[in-house]
């Protein structure tokens, strides 16, 4: 019955009916008797890792509180960032002594933005970022869309505050 309710749901994504599936997979050179079977071994591994699995899985409350005491696990998807950044870019290769040239820039940058520059304006003046030019605003994101980079650090920030120069 899974079997053959499996092959009727790919032919459906092929729009096509269970017997057009058949004619094309025979047109295209596939034997169809052949093609059930390995549909059916497919559903049958599948079916036994799943078991396997299963039996083997044990979540505990501890796993459960551990993830509910994350960003993801308080509903961090729920809310959205408007976040903003300053790119000081550094050359692919760049040296021990290029690196830290950026980072004393980034930490200036930052030191003058903490004591009260305007962060849209150090950014068009100091990002090499795309959106130098918008004052360095990346829009409203949800958690799941933040770049990789800010991933780990944005949920923690509360409405205004910055970060240390993160490293990418």
């Amino acid at each position: 019955m899974q079997l053959n309710q499996t092959l009727l749901r790919l032919a459906e994504r092929n729009g096509l009916s269970l017997r057009e599936f058949r004619d094309a997979l025979e047109r295209d050179g596939y034997d169809f008797a052949k093609f059930r079977e390995e549909i059916r071994e497919e559903i049958m591994i599948s079916e036994i890792r799943r078991r396997r699995v299963e039996n083997q899985v044990r979540i505990t409350q501890r796993d459960v509180d551990r993830y509910l005491s994350t960003t993801e696990g308080r509903g961090a998807e729920r809310h959205r960032y408007r976040i903003g950044h300053i790119l000081i870019a550094v050359p692919d290769g760049a040296s021990s002594e290029e690196i830290a040239q950026a980072h004393a820039r980034a930490r200036q940058v930052l030191d003058e933005i903490r004591a009260g520059a305007d962060f849209a304006t150090m950014a068009v003046t100091h990002s090499d970022g795309q959106q130098a030019l918008e004052g360095g605003d990346l829009g409203w994101r949800q958690a799941s869309d933040l770049p990789t980079v800010f991933g780990e650090a944005v949920p923690r920030l509360e409405v205004g505050e910055l970060t240390e120069p993160i490293r990418s």
